[in-house]
Protein backbone atom coordinates (compact mmCIF):
# COMPACT_ATOMS: atom_id res chain seq x y z
CA UNK A 1 0.00 0.00 0.00
CA UNK A 2 0.75 3.37 -0.82
CA UNK A 3 0.61 6.34 1.74
CA UNK A 4 -2.33 7.99 -0.05
CA UNK A 5 -3.99 4.36 0.78
CA UNK A 6 -3.28 4.62 4.33
CA UNK A 7 -4.59 8.08 4.42
CA UNK A 8 -7.49 6.99 2.86
CA UNK A 9 -8.28 4.28 5.15
CA UNK A 10 -7.62 6.37 8.49
CA UNK A 11 -10.10 8.83 6.32
CA UNK A 12 -12.72 5.91 6.48
CA UNK A 13 -12.19 5.00 9.64
CA UNK A 14 -12.51 8.45 11.34
CA UNK A 15 -16.17 8.64 9.08
CA UNK A 16 -17.26 5.75 11.14
CA UNK A 17 -16.02 7.07 14.23
CA UNK A 18 -17.95 10.40 14.06
CA UNK A 19 -20.83 8.36 13.09
CA UNK A 20 -20.92 6.53 16.47
CA UNK A 21 -20.22 9.41 18.12
CA UNK A 22 -23.49 10.56 16.80
CA UNK A 23 -25.09 7.80 18.20
CA UNK A 24 -23.72 8.16 21.35
CA UNK A 25 -24.61 11.96 21.28
CA UNK A 26 -28.09 10.80 20.90
CA UNK A 27 -28.14 8.83 23.48
CA UNK A 28 -26.14 11.29 26.22
CA UNK A 29 -28.48 12.22 28.91
CA UNK A 30 -25.88 14.95 30.71
CA UNK A 31 -24.75 18.08 28.69
CA UNK A 32 -21.44 17.75 29.74
CA UNK A 33 -21.02 14.67 28.16
CA UNK A 34 -22.73 16.04 25.03
CA UNK A 35 -19.78 18.65 25.38
CA UNK A 36 -17.39 16.26 25.56
CA UNK A 37 -18.53 14.20 22.28
CA UNK A 38 -19.09 17.86 20.45
CA UNK A 39 -15.03 17.94 20.90
CA UNK A 40 -14.45 15.23 20.27
CA UNK A 41 -16.55 15.51 16.73
CA UNK A 42 -14.98 18.80 15.70
CA UNK A 43 -11.28 16.90 16.72
CA UNK A 44 -12.17 14.55 14.27
CA UNK A 45 -13.56 17.13 11.68
CA UNK A 46 -10.02 18.80 12.22
CA UNK A 47 -7.82 15.41 11.65
CA UNK A 48 -10.36 14.50 8.19
CA UNK A 49 -9.94 18.37 7.14
CA UNK A 50 -5.90 18.03 7.63
CA UNK A 51 -6.29 14.66 5.63
CA UNK A 52 -7.87 16.20 3.12
CA UNK A 53 -4.61 17.85 2.04
CA UNK A 54 -2.43 15.37 1.37
CA UNK A 55 -1.37 15.30 -1.87
CA UNK A 56 0.16 11.82 -3.45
Amino acid sequence: MKAKDYVDQVHAQIKSAETSLNQAYEKAEKSENKSVIQNALSSLQTACDNLNKYKD
